[in-house]
C-alpha cells in the first residue's frame, strides 16, 4: 500500500491522518484532523504512482529508479507551485489552502475540508438543473473567475467535477488548480509550467494546441463556463471543441431559456475573439441578454442551429425523466420572469438549492470506500478526462531523431542505428528512453533527454571493440526504431544481428515493446490471463513458423516433452503490438533448440480483445 497509515502524523503532530479520500497518478488526498484546533482538513500529498514507492517503516517516499528522479522532481515542483498559488488566494467561492510543507521526502498542502457534493454528482442525481439553480452556480463560479482573472490566473479546467456545493450553506466552490497558469501582467506570457491537457466537452479549441494556452486568456475560462452551463441545463456533456468548430458552435435545445442560450452561444464560440472578453461580460449577457453587437456575432450561429436545436430539445425530453422535463419548462418560465425583474428572482434561489440538499451528507472527493482514478481533489466526472493523471494533448505523436553510424571491420561492418524519441507524452517518452537504454545494456547514466550522448556512448563501445584488435572478426548490427503508432499506443523494436568469431552462422533477434500513451504503461504478457485461452492461435502461429502441418509434428519439434494435447506456454518475453496484431517471441532454447532461432507468432488484435480480460481490453481500446 502506498498510502500513509491511519493515525500517521505530519508536521510534528499538527495533522493526524484519518483515511484516504481519493488518489490518482500524481497524488493522494487524505482526511486529516488539525490537532491543535480539532477541525477536519483535507491534505493532498504529492505521490507519483508510476515512479515512487513508500518506505513501510518511516513513511518516506523514494523514487524507484535514479533515471526517473528528474521527472519526479519536475512534477513535485509543479505540485508546490500549485500550493503556493492557492495559498495566495482568498475568495469565498474558491477552496482555501491553509498550509504547504515538505516532509517524508515529498510535498503536501492542507486545505479546507468541504462536506458536500460535486456539481457532477448533482447533475447525475437530478438529470439536469433548473434555470434558477444554474444561475446561482454560474454566478458563484463566475465571481471566482473574475477574482482569478484580476490576478492574471487562468484556471483552465472549469467543469462540473471541479465545482463543489457545500452541505448546509450551499456555498459553491471552485476546486482543483492542477493545470492552472499564472501569467506575467506585463507580457501576458505564462510564468508557470503545468501539464497540458483538456477536459473534453469543456476545454476550448485553443487548449488543444501544442503547449496549451500560452498567453493570458479569460476567454478560455469563459468557454468552459459556458459549456458547464450547457451541461447543467441539459444533463448532456457538450461535444468536444474540435467537433464543434466544424459546426460553428453548440446545438442548444429549444427548452433552454433565451438568455441562457444566448450566453452559452456567446461563450462557446470556436474563435476566441468572438467570445465575451471577460467573465463579467458573459454574466451580463446571462442576466440582461446580449447587446445588439453581441447578438450580431452569435445570431447567425443561433439561426443555423435553430432547427437542430428543436430536434435536440425533443431528444432531451425523451432522454430525461418527467421531473427533468418539468425542470426545463420551469426554466423557461423563470427566464421570462427574470427579464422583467431579475433582482426579485434571486430571493427564491437560496430556498431552491436548500431543498435540493436537505438530508444529504457527502464527503470531499470520493466515497471513503472507493478511490478516484484521477488526480482531482473531488470525484471525477465520468464523462470527462481528468488532466493531472491522464493528460490528453492535441498531438500525442512520438517524434524521433535518428542517429546512425557504422565502422567497417575485417568481416563486415558494425553499425548502430537509433530512432530516439525527442517529444511526445512525457511519461511515454521517458519510458521509451529507459527501454532503449536497457536494451543496449543499461550503461548510460546521463541525461536521458540527450539522445546523442546516449548514442555516442554505445557506438563508442562498439568502435573500441572493432579497432583495438585488427584481427577482430566479430561484428554487431543493432537497429532500434519506432515500428507502429496509433492514437492510443506506440511500439518500438530492437533488431540485432551478432556474428561471433569462428561461428558457423550469426545470431539475430527482434524484441519489441508497446507503451500506452495516456500513462506510459507497458503492455505485458501478464495482462493476457495465461495462454490457455489462446492455444489454437499459438499452435497455428508456431506451425507457420516451423512450416509444419499438424499439432503432432509441432509438439514433437518443441522441447516440451508433452503430447499433442498439452498446453504451450506464452513466451516469457513481453509481447508487442503492430498493425498485424500482437507479436509473441520466445527466447533461444525456451521451447526449441538454438538452431530454431527465436520462434515468433502473431495473434490478431481482434482475437486478443475478444478473449482477454477487461484490463487488457481497456489497454487496447
Amino acid at each position: 500500500m502506498n498510502e500513509l497509515k491511519i493515525g500517521a502524523t505530519l508536521q510534528n503532530g499538527k495533522y493526524r491522518i484519518e483515511h484516504v479520500l481519493g488518489q490518482g497518478g500524481f497524488g493522494i488526498t487524505y482526511l486529516a484532523t488539525q490537532t491543535t484546533l480539532g477541525c477536519k482538513v483535507a491534505i493532498k500529498e504529492f505521490f507519483f504512482q508510476d515512479c515512487c514507492e513508500r518506505h513501510a517503516d518511516d513513511s518516506r517516499v523514494s523514487v524507484i529508479t535514479a533515471s526517473k528522479q528528474e521527472l519526479v522532481d519536475k512534477f513535485r515542483r509543479k505540485f508546490l507551485k500549485e500550493a503556493r498559488l492557492l495559498l495566495a488566494i482568498n475568495h469565498h467561492n474558491i477552496v482555501r489552502v491553509m498550509d504547504a510543507f515538505e516532509e517524508n521526502d515529498t510535498a503536501y498542502y492542507a486545505m479546507e475540508y468541504i462536506e458536500g457534493i460535486s456539481l457532477s454528482q448533482l447533475i447525475s442525481q437530478k438529470g439536469r438543473l433548473t434555470a434558477a439553480e444554474t444561475l446561482t452556480i454560474t454566478d458563484s463560479v463566475g465571481q471566482a473567475l473574475v477574482y482569478l482573472h484580476a490576478r492574471n490566473i487562468n484556471h483552465l479546467d472549469i467543469k462540473p467535477a471541479n465545482i463543489m456545493i457545500e452541505n448546509g450553506t450551499e456555498r459553491v466552490l471552485l476546486i482543483d488548480f492542477g493545470v492552472s497558469k499564472q501569467y506575467d501582467p506585463e507580457t501576458g506570457q505564462s510564468t508557470t509550467t503545468t501539464p497540458v491537457g483538456v477536459s473534453h466537452g469543456y476545454a476550448p479549441l485553443e487548449q488543444y494546441n501544442n503547449g496549451g494556452v500560452q498567453t493570458f486568456s479569460p476567454q478560455s475560462d469563459v468557454y468552459a463556463l459556458g459549456a458547464t452551463m450547457l451541461k447543467m441545463l441539459t444533463g448532456i456533456t457538450p461535444r468536444n471543441a474540435v467537433e464543434l468548430s466544424q459546426q460553428g458552435g453548440p446545438t442548444i435545445a429549444a427548452d433552454v431559456p433565451v438568455n441562457f442560450a444566448a450566453a452559452i452561444r456567446a461563450a462557446m464560440q470556436p474563435v476566441k475573439a468572438n467570445r465575451p472578453q471577460s467573465v463579467q461580460q458573459l454574466l451580463t449577457i446571462l442576466h440582461d441578454g446580449p447587446t445588439d453587437e453581441e447578438a450580431t456575432v452569435v445570431g447567425a450561429i443561433g439561426n443555423a442551429n435553430g432547427t437542430s436545436g428543436a430536434a435536440n430539445g425533443a431528444s432531451n425530453a425523451t432522454n430525461n425523466d418527467a421531473a427533468g422535463a418539468a425542470n426545463g419548462a420551469s426554466g423557461n418560465g423563470s427566464n421570462a420572469s427574470r427579464s422583467a425583474n431579475g433582482k426579485a428572482k434571486q430571493m427564491f434561489i437560496g430556498l431552491a438549492l436548500a431543498l435540493v440538499f436537505v438530508g444529504s451528507i457527502f464527503y470531499l472527493g470520493t466515497d471513503r470506500n472507493k478511490t478516484d482514478t484521477t488526480d482531482n481533489i473531488m470525484a471525477a466526472d465520468s464523462d470527462t478526462v481528468a488532466i493531472d493523471s491522464v493528460a490528453v494533448e492535441e498531438d500525442t505523436n512520438v517524434y524521433t531523431e535518428s542517429f546512425s553510424q557504422s565502422i567497417k571491420g575485417k568481416m563486415d561492418k558494425t553499425s548502430l542505428s537509433i530512432e530516439y524519441p525527442t517529444s511526445g507524452p512525457e511519461l511515454l517518452v521517458q519510458n521509451i528512453r529507459e527501454w532503449i537504454n536497457e536494451s543496449l545494456g543499461g550503461k548510460y547514466n546521463g541525461d536521458l533527454s540527450d539522445g546523442k550522448a546516449l548514442f555516442n556512448l554505445y557506438f563508442g563501445s562498439l568502435r573500441r571493440e572493432m579497432t583495438e584488435n585488427s584481427e577482430y572478426e566479430n561484428y554487431n548490427q543493432v537497429t532500434i526504431k519506432k515500428l507502429y503508432e496509433n492514437d492510443k499506443i506506440a511500439t518500438f523494436v530492437c533488431e540485432s544481428y551478432f556474428y561471433g568469431e569462428g561461428a558457423a552462422h550469426g545470431m539475430s533477434s527482434t524484441m519489441g515493446v508497446t507503451f500506452r500513451k495516456s500513462d506510459g504503461r507497458k503492455f505485458t504478457v501478464s495482462l493476457l490471463d495465461g495462454s490457455y485461452k489462446y492455444q489454437s492461435e499459438i499452435k497455428t502461429g508456431l506451425k507457420k513458423y516451423f512450416e509444419l502441418s499438424s499439432d503432432e509434428e509441432l509438439m514433437g519439434r518443441l522441447m516440451l516433452n508433452k503430447d499433442a494435447g498439452s498446453e504451450i506456454p506464452f513466451p516469457k518475453n513481453d509481447p508487442w503490438i503492430t498493425a498485424a496484431g500482437v507479436v509473441f517471441c520466445y527466447s533461444e532454447y525456451e521451447i526449441a533448440c538454438y538452431a530454431d532461432g527465436m520462434p515468433t507468432f502473431t495473434i490478431p488484435e481482434s482475437v486478443i480483445k475478444k478473449k482477454s480480460a477487461a484490463t487488457t481490453q481497456t489497454f487496447l481500446e
